[in-house]
């Protein structure tokens, strides 16, 4: 998937691979999850794929 090769991703051909009906679901799920949406996570995770570094408290507020 794209995700691992930092390409731009489709968010509703991601849903579906997940075996979601639509995207809202996926998303709505994501976040539930993570906190973060997908978008959100594709800016800020590090450099190794399903990992998202800690913020600062300074920086959690934007989050």
């Amino acid at each position: 998937m794209g995700i691992e090769k930092k390409r731009r991703l489709e968010w509703a051909d991601v849903a579906c691979a997940c075996g979601y009906f639509d995207q809202a679901h996926f998303v709505r799920d994501f976040q539930s999850f993570s906190g973060l949406n997908p978008s959100r996570y594709l800016t800020v995770r590090g450099e190794y794929i399903n990992h998202v570094p800690i913020p600062d408290t300074n920086e959690a507020s934007a989050w």
